[in-house]
Order: C-alpha cells, then sequence, then structure tokens
C-alpha cells in the first residue's frame, strides 16, 4: 500500500529557476530609461565592488568607468562598465551563477539585476580579476542565458590593471531600434545621474565617469553633487500593512534646468531611483522659488525607507505599494517645503 504521507524521493534537488521563462513574463516597456536599466544595474554592481574593497575609502580610492560606444547606433552600440573593485571572487562568481541569490539580497538586492540585460541586449561579456586564497583569479566569458552553454570561457586577460571588473553590453534587441537612435550623451548622463541621486545624497560615491567614443571622461559624481545645495532631512512615520513605519527624506535646492524644471518626490529603493518623478507642483503652489539674487530653483525631495526595500519588483521599476500611501507620503513632504 503506498504511504502518500512519505516522501519516497529524499534527497531529489531543486532545480535552478527557468530564467528565459522568468524574463518572458518581465514586462519592461520600451522606454529609453528601460533601455538604459541593464546598464544602471551593471553601474550598482561595480559599486558594490569598489564598496567591497575599498571600505571607507571608496570616495578616494573606488573608481567606475562607463564608456558608451556609437551612442545611436543601433547596430554597433556599446556600453562598458569598468570598476576596480573586488571581481568575481569565489563568493561574487557563486553568487553570479545562482539566480535570484540571498547574496544579493542581504546588500538589498534581488540577485535578478543581471538578468535584465537580456531583455536589451544580445551579447553581454564579463571579464574580471579577482584574489584567490592562494591565486589570482581570472575569467573572461560571455553570459548568455539563451544557450545551453550559459558562461561560455574565453582566454585573454582584462584590460585593466589589478582587481576589478568589465562588463560589455552590446548588439541591442530590435525592438530597441528607436531608442537608440534617439539617445544623446545629455540624455546619457541625466538619465544615470537622476537614477543615482538617492546614491549621491545619502552617502560618499566612488569616482564615476562617463566617456562617449574617443570624447574626455565627465566626472558624473562631481558634476551633480555639486547641483545641490541647501540640503534637509526628516523623518515621517507612515502605516504599512499595520505597522508603523520610518520614511526617511532628504530635501535639496537645485537650479531650474531642463532636467529638474519643478518641484519633485523621489522614491528610492536598493540605492536607485524608483519610477518617475512625482510633480509637487500644484500641492506647493508653484512650480518654481526664486532665490535672493533672482535665479530659479526648484526643491527636489529624495524618500527612503525600510518598507520600500521589501516591496520593490525584481525589475527595480516599481513598488508595490498602494497609491494612498504614495499620496499619503508626497502630501507630508509638500508639507514640509
Amino acid at each position: 500500500m503506498l504511504d502518500l504521507d512519505r516522501d519516497t524521493e529524499t534527497d531529489d534537488p531543486l532545480w535552478k529557476p527557468d530564467m528565459t521563462a522568468v524574463l518572458e513574463r518581465t514586462n519592461l516597456p520600451t522606454t529609453a530609461n528601460n533601455f538604459l536599466l541593464p546598464i544602471y544595474e551593471a553601474i550598482l554592481n561595480a559599486i558594490d565592488g569598489v564598496e567591497a574593497r575599498h571600505g571607507t575609502n571608496i570616495g578616494s580610492a573606488g573608481k567606475v568607468c562607463i564608456h558608451i560606444s556609437n551612442l545611436n547606433s543601433p547596430n554597433e552600440f556599446e556600453a562598458e562598465i569598468m570598476d576596480n573593485g573586488i571581481g568575481l571572487d569565489a563568493d561574487n562568481f557563486r553568487s553570479f551563477r545562482t539566480p535570484f541569490s540571498g547574496h544579493k539580497m542581504r546588500r538589498n538586492g534581488r540577485g535578478f539585476g543581471r538578468f535584465i540585460a537580456f531583455k536589451v541586449f544580445q551579447d553581454v561579456r564579463y571579464r574580471s580579476r579577482a584574489e584567490g586564497k592562494d591565486n589570482t583569479l581570472v575569467k573572461n566569458f560571455r553570459f548568455d542565458i539563451y544557450n545551453q552553454n550559459e558562461i561560455r570561457y574565453h582566454d585573454g586577460e582584462p584590460e585593466f590593471p589589478g582587481t576589478g571588473l568589465l562588463v560589455s553590453l552590446s548588439r541591442p534587441v530590435d525592438i530597441w531600434e528607436d531608442e537608440v537612435t534617439a539617445l544623446t550623451a545629455q540624455t546619457v548622463l541625466e538619465s544615470i545621474g537622476s537614477h543615482f541621486l538617492g546614491y549621491f545624497f545619502s552617502r560618499a560615491p566612488p569616482r564615476i565617469t562617463v566617456r562617449f567614443d574617443d570624447g574626455d571622461e565627465i566626472d558624473l559624481a562631481t558634476e551633480f553633487k555639486d547641483r545641490f545645495s541647501s540640503t534637509t532631512e526628516g523623518e515621517l512615520l507612515i502605516e504599512f500593512d499595520g505597522e508603523m513605519c520610518a520614511v526617511n527624506f532628504r530635501m535639496a535646492r537645485v537650479p531650474k534646468s531642463r532636467q529638474f524644471n519643478y518641484h519633485a518626490v523621489m522614491f528610492t529603493a536598493a540605492d536607485r531611483v524608483i519610477g518617475r518623478p512625482r510633480d509637487i507642483s500644484t500641492l506647493v503652489g508653484a512650480d518654481h522659488f526664486i532665490d535672493d539674487e533672482g535665479a530659479k530653483y526648484v526643491v527636489i525631495a529624495v524618500v527612503s525607507s525600510q518598507a520600500f526595500e521589501t516591496r520593490l519588483n525584481h525589475e527595480r521599476t516599481n513598488l508595490a505599494v498602494p497609491s494612498s500611501k504614495i499620496e499619503d507620503i508626497i502630501r507630508a513632504i509638500s508639507e514640509k517645503l
């Protein structure tokens, strides 16, 4: 007689997630900001690697270099993100090969970010150098979840000295042709800077530079941080699912510009801005203020909370927070202005 309460296969392992199916179900509308999403993910991973290696010296010793080639050519576009961080050591590489790994979740990640690249790019390559227990670990491989051999190794040393990681993203998928064609260098700079606004506000970033083709390096962190003045911060208490949670905010004056042309609230989680900035000009009663010297400025509020970290979708594009809570936070921030 068959005992239905008893396991008949006691040591059957779980299979890893079917990532091609997961990606198929992942909705990523074709917008310029979403086209850049894999680049944002690579930048954040680079910052994590730099922080792991340099710790509190990240501001003086850490470096993340972004090189974009053939900006408006859908067939030849390439983005390279290089850092001088810890590289793919044994722990990081184990995590890399584990979708939704707990290693990233401990750092407010989801273990999914590297896979979003395949919604946008057809060619993804990694080059790494890391220190092992007894030797230097060098890895040079193409990553392709649609190939039976998802990790295909190649010979050759990384094109940088010391430890670190270089990620190359190229050959955009055809559906992104219009977005690639319409990109400008200024759009890319402003989009990256805005996406990491919360990071620039909250801690000392490494030196982050962007270079287009053979042009000069642009120091992104310095350029954006220098725009903000009169920063103030505070805390709100908002109820989430029956529990009162702290919602932290930092507000700063920003010169009114094409990018920042109205008062706004930006929600952040996992060290990046989530969703679109929320225009609060109507609540404030004006879309800008004027300082003592007659210059126009707006106030940008960056909002964060541990409640957001646990309610962030895999794509890092939206928060699973009721719209009524979002409105409560926006209204409270507006009153602070």
